[in-house]
């Protein structure tokens, strides 16, 4: 069974795509390509680099978003910037183009002068997968081949609309989606928390005009969920549960297994790979 996936973006929300990974890979289910955005671009391109679900978890656990942002120095254009995550990401993969991944891979972002969706699927790794998480306002566009890159979330938050760029044949189209079962909290309590939550509403909105998918081979990955702080990188162990445990329950009966039964606690810390 092979499978494309789609991984979106969420900030800290994403890392629930390391639970979905490690149950492909659990079921049996081969990965043999990706497509992502913002957050899922940086897991995708660990996947896609052939990095296991254990590998791919160490490198959330060692760097951490928080520790790979910068001031921005040389533009006007953000505050903050990915340029220290764009190295680490190509010097972790051991390549410096898409094109030369282990497995295809598409990066979505928005082109921010004519808000207009961009897939890439060569070019400069790093730096594609930097103009993907690059939200406005907060962090410099990026330059790409003569276009204005920023954030693919803003456009599409679940970029099923590129599934069409990767170039091979798939038994399933695997889309995890962290946001759309997402609860948000009935009262904020501080600023910042309006901020988090107007940024969720965002994605929300433009991963729901892309659902419900028509392509037969899509398959949901939605866990849901009480609110995370998109910023709450802390959360890990709690969101690859929930990633998990959902991505089992929506697989198993297609693969034609049962669901086993499953203590559901979000906060069990995976470990069953080496």
């Amino acid at each position: 069974m092979r499978a494309l996936l789609v991984l979106s973006g969420g900030a800290a929300l994403g890392l629930s795509h390391l639970g979905v990974y490690r149950a492909l890979a659990e079921l049996g289910v081969e990965v043999a390509g990706v497509v992502g955005v913002s957050a899922g671009a940086i897991t995708g391109a660990l996947i896609a680099a052939g990095f296991p679900p254990a590998e791919v978890e160490r490198f959330h656990r060692r760097y951490r978003w928080i520790n790979l942002v910068r001031p921005e120095l040389t533009s006007r254009l953000g505050a903050l910037s990915y340029a220290r995550m764009e190295a680490e990401l190509e010097r972790t993969c051991q390549v410096e183009r898409i094109e030369q991944l282990s497995l295809p891979l598409v990066v979505c972002c928005t082109d921010v002068s004519t808000a207009q969706p961009v897939a890439l699927s060569s070019g400069p790794l790093g730096r594609a997968v930097r103009a993907s998480c690059s939200v406005p306002g907060l962090f410099s566009p990026v330059e790409f081949e003569g276009r204005f890159l920023v954030d693919g979330g803003i456009h599409s938050n679940l970029p099923l609309w590129a599934t069409d760029q990767v170039e091979k044949d798939f038994d399933l189209i695997v889309a995890s989606d962290p946001i759309s079962r997402l609860r948000l909290p009935r009262r904020p309590r501080r600023y910042r928390e309006v901020l988090q939550i107007s940024f969720i509403l965002v994605l929300k909105s433009t991963t729901e005009k892309v659902l419900p998918p028509r392509d037969p081979r899509v398959v949901l990955i939605q866990p849901e969920m009480e609110w995370v702080r998109p910023v709450d990188l802390g959360a890990i162990d709690r969101l690859m549960e929930l990633g998990y445990q959902e991505a089992q329950r929506v697989l198993l009966p297609l693969l034609g297994g049962t669901v086993p039964p499953v203590e559901r606690n979000p906060d069990r810390v995976i470990r069953r790979g080496p």
